[in-house]
């Protein structure tokens, strides 16, 4: 008999970085950056904007460590202190600073804490960074005038003599309080009807969310097996409730009603929280 079970194990959240959105759930490190962005290259070049996980320390205090940025493709011409991700070698992927441009095409790149970086061609930028989301949920817009004039003091201070924090360094910016993912926090039971927020599949088993900012949200996503797949894909673009998964699921299993709806509510409820799904 077919069990219903292994759906909850194929719907817990999975990571593609070390940290579940703000460092909760810790469940895995993967930090191989040329798998990640031989996936989400091409996303940006068609126009989404990605948020991932940042590793590293070149950039700091700007953006810390595990901090989530954003990323999107270029739409007009680069500037002096932008902040860009670029692919200096076949094999490495970078997040630094643009400090200046030059007459032939090349560009100067630093990093906030570690100074210069070196000289690029500029046709190995891949993306804009458009903002860094902070551990304590704050997304702070970096593509803004202010966010250059800001970068310009910070490559024109010498570290370590820049003593600022990041919350006193980034406080001059845009800013607004981003969602911060809670899948362990305050129980939910999912009541009415709900509908799917826009999502990617990006192949048999892996489903990333559109967050409220626009970004398909790399930092988590959902790993599933075709039982899972299919509840999403006869649901996708109708309004439906945990009863309405539970039909759908005793139709296809040999499984009661009970047990059914009582996964079912399980697995609407992590949907809720990590923006999967909505209320109506």
């Amino acid at each position: 008999m077919k069990s219903i079970s292994r759906l909850i194990a194929a719907l817990s959240l999975l990571l593609i970085v070390t940290t579940v959105s703000h460092g909760q759930n810790k469940i895995q490190d993967i930090t191989d950056y040329k798998s990640l962005f031989e996936i989400i290259t091409p996303l940006v070049n068609n126009g989404n904007k990605i948020k991932f996980n940042a590793r590293g320390h070149s950039m700091e205090p700007t953006i810390m460590d595990k901090d989530d940025v954003t990323i999107r493709k270029y739409y007009r011409d680069i500037l002096p202190y932008d902040i860009v991700v670029y692919q200096p070698d076949q094999d490495e992927y970078r997040l630094n600073r643009i400090v200046s441009i030059n007459a032939d095409n090349t560009i100067n790149l630093s990093g906030d804490s570690t100074g210069d970086v070196g000289t690029y061609d500029r046709s190995c930028i891949l993306a804009l960074v458009e903002s860094v989301e902070t551990q304590d949920g704050i997304i702070y817009h970096l593509d803004t005038p202010e966010g250059r004039t800001l970068g310009e003091k910070v490559a024109r201070t010498e570290w370590p003599d820049n003593k600022f924090t990041q919350k006193e360094l980034l406080k001059v910016l845009p800013s607004i309080k981003g969602q911060i993912t809670d899948t362990e926090g305050t129980p939910f039971y999912p009541v009415g009807q709900y509908s799917f927020n826009e999502f990617l599949v990006l192949n048999e088993n892996s489903i990333v969310v559109k967050n409220s900012q626009g970004a398909l949200d790399f930092s988590t996503y959902l790993s599933v097996n075709s039982s899972a797949l299919y509840l999403i894909y006869n649901l996708k673009g109708k309004a439906f409730s945990a009863n309405t998964m539970t039909k759908l699921i005793t139709e296809k299993y040999e499984v009661s009603y009970e047990i059914a709806n009582r996964d079912c509510v399980s697995i609407l409820s992590i949907w809720y929280k990590i923006g999967l799904v909505h209320k109506l």
